[in-house]
Formats: C-alpha cells, sequence, structure tokens
C-alpha cells in the first residue's frame, strides 16, 4: 500500500476516533447523573459507550503503524517525537491553569494554578503519559518489527499477559492472581498491544474483506449489549466491564473497528482527500486535548440531544485549532 494511500485511511480512522472520544466524555456525565438502569435512555447510552470505548486504542493503533513503519534513532525520539506531544500538552495545560485560575484570589494562588495544570494535568491527558512511554521504548521495539513472527510472538504474549490472564481473577484465588503477577511481564502488558497490532495489520496481515470485519464487530456489539443488560437486571447499576478496553470483546471490538475502516477506505485516493483528511488528522491532538474545556457549552444538552452536542463540541474544537493551525502558535498547540 502506497503512503499516501495509507496516510488517508490511518488520517481517517484519527478523525473517527476523535470524535468517538468527545462524544464518551459527552456522555459521561449522563451516565453518572443516574439513568435508570434498563430503561430505553440507559440501552441506548450502554450501546453507545461500548463503541466509543474503542476511540482511544484505536489511536495508539495508528501510532504504531506511522510510528513503526521506519527507524527512529533515540536522538529523533527525544528531539522530534516526544517534543510533538509534550509542547501541545504543556501549552494547553497553561490554557487550563488559566481558566483555573480566573477569579483567584491573588496572583500567587493564580501562578499555583497553573503550574498545578502542568504538573498534573486534567482527567484525560494521561494519554500523554502512556503515549510518550510508548515512543520511550520505541527504539527497542523496531529492532524486531521487520520480522514477522517475533512481532506475532510479541502479541501473542501481550494478549495471554493484557487480556486473558486477568480474568483469573474471577476465579477468585488470590493465590493465583500472585502466581501470575510474579512473571512481572509488564514490557508485554498494556497499550503496547494496540500500538504493535497497528503496525502488524498494516504491514503483515493478510488480505481481509469489510465486511467480514464488520460482521465481527457487530456481533460483538449485540453480544456485549445482551451481557451488560443481562448484568445489570442483577445487580441494578451500570456495568462497562465487559468492554474495557483489555476486555477480550473490547479488544476484538477495536481490531475489527480498525480492520473494517482501512478495508473500506485504503484505496482511496485524491489530492483534496489527502489534504482534508491530512490536516484533521494533523489536529487530533489538540482536539483532544481542548475538547473538555469545551464540555460546558452542551451542559443544556440532555439525553438523546447529547449525540449532536459531542457534533458540536468537536466543530468547535476543531475550528479552534484550524485557526491556531494558520498562525505561528501551531508550533506549541499542535
Amino acid at each position: 500500500m502506497e503512503n499516501s494511500k495509507r496516510l488517508v485511511w490511518i488520517d481517517i480512522i484519527k478523525v473517527i476516533a476523535a470524535f468517538l472520544i468527545v462524544l464518551q466524555h459527552s456522555l459521561a456525565t449522563e451516565w453518572v447523573d443516574g439513568l435508570a438502569p434498563g430503561d430505553t435512555r440507559w440501552r441506548v447510552t450502554n450501546l453507545l459507550f461500548i463503541i466509543v470505548k474503542t476511540g482511544l486504542p484505536l489511536f495508539f493503533m495508528c501510532s504504531g503503524a506511522t510510528m513503526l513503519r521506519r527507524k527512529h534513532s533515540i536522538q529523533e525520539i527525544f528531539t522530534s517525537s516526544i517534543p510533538r506531544v509534550i509542547i501541545p500538552y504543556v501549552a494547553w495545560m497553561v490554557v487550563y491553569g488559566i481558566v483555573d485560575a480566573i477569579g483567584a484570589s491573588s496572583p500567587r494562588v493564580a501562578v499555583n494554578a497553573v503550574i498545578k495544570s502542568v504538573i498534573f494535568g486534567h482527567y484525560h491527558t494521561w494519554f500523554i503519559a502512556t503515549l510518550l512511554g510508548l515512543y520511550l521504548i520505541t527504539p527497542f521495539i523496531q529492532e524486531f518489527v521487520q520480522e514477522k513472527n517475533l512481532v506475532l510472538y510479541f502479541l501473542i504474549l501481550s494478549v495471554i499477559f493484557t487480556v486473558l490472564l486477568p480474568y483469573t481473577q474471577l476465579l477468585g484465588d488470590d493465590r493465583l492472581t500472585t502466581v501470575i503477577s510474579d512473571f512481572n511481564m509488564h514490557f508485554v502488558v498494556g497499550y503496547v498491544i494496540y500500538y504493535l497490532a497497528g503496525y502488524y495489520i498494516v504491514n503483515y496481515a493478510k488480505a481481509f474483506k469489510w465486511y467480514l470485519c464488520a460482521g465481527v464487530y457487530v456481533i460483538c456489539l449485540a453480544i456485549t449489549q445482551l451481557l451488560s443488560a443481562v448484568k445489570v437486571g442483577t445487580i441494578g447499576q451500570e456495568v462497562q466491564n465487559y468492554y474495557s478496553t483489555f476486555s477480550i470483546i473490547g479488544f476484538v471490538l477495536t481490531i475489527s473497528l480498525f480492520m473494517t475502516i482501512m478495508s473500506l477506505t485504503g484505496d482511496m485516493q485524491g489530492e483534496r482527500l489527502l489534504k482534508v483528511t491530512g490536516v484533521l488528522g494533523s489536529i487530533g491532538i489538540g482536539i483532544y486535548l481542548l475538547h473538555p474545556m469545551l464540555l460546558p457549552v452542551i451542559s443544556g444538552f440532555h439525553g438523546y440531544y447529547r449525540i449532536p452536542g459531542a457534533l458540536i463540541i468537536y466543530v468547535i474544537a476543531a475550528g479552534i485549532n484550524l485557526i491556531l493551525r494558520l498562525t505561528p502558535l501551531r508550533r506549541i498547540f499542535l
């Protein structure tokens, strides 16, 4: 697959992932504020939550697919890759800190608000630390990604220790949990599974049909919705562990959605399309970092109106970042 085509579909996935994340945070307050478990609004919101939970893993898959396609020296990681994440993070956290400092009792309190914002971040900025961690181990990973069998071996280990073995906790035997934790397989556990899976699918997966991938995705959605409904009927409250990021179903949902979009859009081309998707893909980190600040805009939107509300937030965040992209400030915010 040519790089131009690859960049088109990767940027399309980034755009979709960004909107899914905005929708997730837009719906979160509705979820927390007490939907009656099992009613129609709960069922719709739960289904949407199953869908939007794939947003961040999709971002990590795109990062792996792009970062690992060529070798990066340690110097390049520290002088180029990491600054591209750190600088926008600091810039946006300064903005958050300034907003928090409005009405501060003294300049000292205001300065402290900004400093705390930069150091501790916001509820959604854990993504930045995770992405930086993946960048830091990229020089190690890229040494074996050219060997298909080694990549597959790594992914198998990652699936075992990240997705499958945690289910042994359901057996209720703490001794077994301790034995498993004693393996200390930290290198293959966590979001690295999505980082490397994105690369593997792009470079080594055999040709696949979009409708087969979409079929797997829809079946998983249906199963998860059913399991959630049964569970909530038993315990009387919402349950998300069935479709968490590192659950079996959550993993299959993300992989199948990634492959569906890749298969449907992989052959798309054209200068205008490349430009539009490239621009929207390039402001993804800005949209991600900014959008929680805009959520009060839709505070009056409730129920199903949160869905168009999320689109409004996305458009506003994209618009602000597009304006920044036309100014010298793009160097620090994007």
